[in-house]
């Protein structure tokens, strides 16, 4: 059932993004920040079965941050890009410096459980 979940999230993404450009992202940086990003960023809270808010708009090279507030275990997952680990609690990072329109969808979930980065 988990195989068919990632692919269902593989698939839709890949019909989503087939034509988007991730020049320059980047993944995990560590440590993190508080929601909101600090220092300009924008932040996502990831919690249980849904993401926080959903859509988020950010100019390029800004940094997004997702912070895990469920008890549920959920990832961010670019189809070509950065990706966060299946995880319960923490901080991701991740920034985009071509504007375009960046899909993400949690591992576990599929796209039940999805949201969108836009870079102006």
């Amino acid at each position: 059932m988990r195989a068919i979940r990632g692919l269902s999230v593989l698939l839709f993404l890949g019909a989503a993004l087939s034509c988007q450009n991730y020049g320059g992202a980047t993944g995990p940086s560590g440590g993190g920040g508080p929601p909101g990003g600090g220092g300009g960023g924008v932040g996502v809270q990831v919690g249980d079965n849904r993401y926080t808010p959903s859509a988020v708009t950010v100019s390029a090279g800004q940094t997004i941050t997702w912070t895990w507030q469920g008890s549920n275990a959920h990832s961010v997952t670019f189809i070509s890009g950065p990706s966060s680990a299946t995880q319960t609690t923490g901080t991701f990072q991740a920034s985009f410096s071509t504007p375009g329109t960046y899909a993400y969808a949690c591992a576990v979930h599929g796209v039940s459980m999805a949201g969108v980065v836009t870079v102006q």
